[in-house]
């Protein structure tokens, strides 16, 4: 049960303060000071219901850098991630994420401090789509921090992000695509013919081979 004791300010300040000893649901003892009686007793109660729900979060945990976790969590995600995407996810992380959070500690990052983030980006000139990206893995850090107790809540709230640009596709028609085909050497003719009227992707072109084709 938690209890609140009149502790002795520091020197320096002189007076009172209001210590609250308590234990944590693994037994081990701690304490937190206020300045006030009623900030102690607000904290004590909030302290004993949060165990009894099995909310209680370690303080020290919330003292974890976010580089630490950032990277503690991409190494627990990294096996399901295809190279691709762990590569993309790494370079967020050291050019824009790490630079803005690296350094601070979890529960110390509020909403603000995201919402402003985003702004920073966008008005650096950000492309949407780069920036969606950036926000919704370091959302998912956050969202992981949660999930693993070091902070209660996720500070990504209440973040408005700029809506992608959607550009109408222009496409060739016939003759052009004629054109292009017999502007290239011959050999190539038909890849043109294939990526034009067939709707292969690149990647899709790229990997195709003879046998695979029915000429029929």
């Amino acid at each position: 049960m938690a209890h609140v004791r009149k502790v002795p300010r520091l020197r320096a300040r002189g007076g009172y303060a209001w210590q609250v000893r308590y234990r944590d649901p693994d037994r081990v003892e701690r304490s937190r000071t206020f300045p006030t009686r009623d900030q102690a007793d607000r904290f004590a109660r909030k302290v004993e219901v949060s165990k009894d729900g099995g909310t209680y979060l370690d303080p020290s945990l919330g003292k974890t850098l976010f580089g630490e976790w950032a990277k503690e969590w991409l190494e627990s995600v990294e096996p399901g991630l295809k190279p691709s995407t762990l590569s993309g996810y790494r370079t967020l992380l050291r050019k824009h994420i790490d630079p803005a959070f690296g350094h601070a500690p979890l529960a110390k990052i509020r909403p603000i401090d995201v919402r402003r983030f985003v702004a920073q980006l966008s008005n650096a000139g950000m492309s949407a789509s780069r920036l969606r990206s950036t926000y919704f893995l370091t959302q998912a850090i956050f969202r992981a921090a949660v999930d693993s107790g070091y902070i209660g809540q996720s500070p990504c709230l209440g973040v408005k992000l700029p809506r992608p640009v959607v550009r109408e596709m222009q496409f060739l028609h016939a003759e052009q695509v004629r054109a292009v085909a017999d502007s290239i050497p011959e050999r190539y003719r038909a890849l043109i013919c294939l990526l034009a009227y067939g709707g292969l992707r690149w990647g899709e072109a790229a990997g195709l081979r003879r046998k695979r084709v029915n000429l029929l």
